[in-house]
């Protein structure tokens, strides 16, 4: 069933949508094949490019969310997730504002750590502003408005493919226990770490285009929009859309991977962990990505190959968050994890599509230089509470 733009998986309760084995193979292959490409899904599938496609129109018309997730380190930018402690002397609706480094914000949320409430902003900046984000936090803590941060910056950010593998179709349940997950990382003979999180990435030449980054500003809210309903849009011809999409976004790799919004929980019973892991070892780092794949707990998984670091989102129930904090411990005691740290996130979180044509300077080359927010301009607006 479709929950907040998502679906379900497997379908439990009223199925507003006719969902079979067939559909969901559909919506799976996102994670591999571009879902603009409908007879390479139908070649996987075996069936007529014909009925993939009416599928597919099914999914977009029922209002199913997939986005286009670019591949930042081919844009020449850098992820960034600034974990934040506000002091009290200032507004819900004030950190929030403070935390918006324009054009270059994701999504901010609010979470909790021990007895402390957090901001995670997660950002995608130019490489040569990067220390200009700790700069702008080190002021706002020597002005008492801030009373702790922590940096951690990535190459990209993977989305997870649930496996069905971990489903129990006699129990209709997930296997959900992140001991078992433990106990894999701490057997598997997977230790590379996967090329997506390389920094040789930002080596690669990469030609930016206008209409290029218009299209995967789109693209990134809205993954299914149709092709050439871009030609209109662009005041360009089809043949024109299917270039710029073809021979500039997909040939550079621009879009790392599409990405279906899925849940193995309902919304309003899962919580939505931030788990940062510093590990002691590069092929720990490794194992710890290849065997989080797949998990039905997993949403993303963001890495420094370079400070042995990696940081997975997950979605758990609340009893398997009880085993996870007896996981994390148990690999921290036989000398995998150096060390960790785990914030609860609730449901306050804004973001924004990134505009990125906006962004960009075509006269030089070069990314627009960030505009962090003007403090004593924030500090006059009243906020209401959120």
């Amino acid at each position: 069933m479709i929950v907040r733009n998502g679906l379900l998986i497997p379908p439990r309760g009223k199925i507003n949508i006719p969902l079979d084995d067939f559909l969901l193979e559909i919506v799976f292959s996102f994670f591999d094949l571009d879902p603009h490409l409908e007879g390479e899904i139908a070649k996987r599938l075996g069936v007529d490019t014909a009925v993939v496609r009416k599928k597919i129109d099914v999914l977009r018309e029922r209002g199913l969310h997939v986005s286009a997730r670019p591949n930042i380190a081919r844009l020449k930018l850098r992820g960034v997730i600034a974990v934040v402690e506000f002091t009290k002397v200032i507004s819900e609706g004030t950190r929030l504002n403070l935390l918006k480094v324009e054009p270059y914000w994701r999504y901010i949320n609010r979470g909790y750590e021990s007895t402390r409430k957090v901001y995670v902003a997660n950002y995608a900046l130019p490489l040569n502003h990067v220390n200009n984000l700790k700069a702008y936090l080190e002021m706002l803590k020597k002005r008492g408005l801030v009373a702790s941060y922590s940096i951690y910056d990535f190459v990209n950010t993977l989305y997870n493919k649930f496996s069905m593998e971990y489903y129990d179709y006699k129990r209709r349940k997930w296997q959900v226990n992140p001991m078992d997950w433990a106990h894999d990382i701490i057997t598997s003979s997977n230790n590379s770490v996967p090329d997506i999180f390389s920094e040789d990435l930002y080596n690669e030449g990469t030609r930016l285009d206008k209409i290029d980054l218009i299209m995967l500003e789109k693209l990134e809210a809205y993954g299914l929009t149709p092709l050439y309903s871009f030609a209109s849009k662009l005041d360009i011809s089809p043949q024109q859309v299917y270039v710029h999409y073809f021979n500039h976004i997909r040939r550079q790799n621009l879009i790392l991977q599409y990405v279906p919004l899925l849940y193995t929980v309902y919304p309003s019973l899962a919580f939505k962990i931030l788990l940062v892991l510093k590990v002691n070892r590069k092929d720990t780092l490794g194992k710890i990505i290849n065997v989080s794949q797949g998990r039905p707990f997993l949403v993303a998984t963001c890495a420094n190959p370079y400070s042995d670091t990696v940081i997975l989102i997950f979605s758990l129930v609340r009893t398997a968050l009880v085993l996870l904090y007896n996981a994390i411990d148990y690999l921290t005691e036989i000398g995998l994890v150096k060390n960790y740290r785990m914030i609860l996130l609730d449901d306050l979180i804004i973001g924004q599509s990134i505009p990125y044509a906006k962004a960009y300077d075509f006269g030089r080359y070069r990314w627009r230089a960030p505009r962090f927010p003007q403090v004593e301009d924030i500090l006059k607006i009243r906020h209401e509470e959120i």
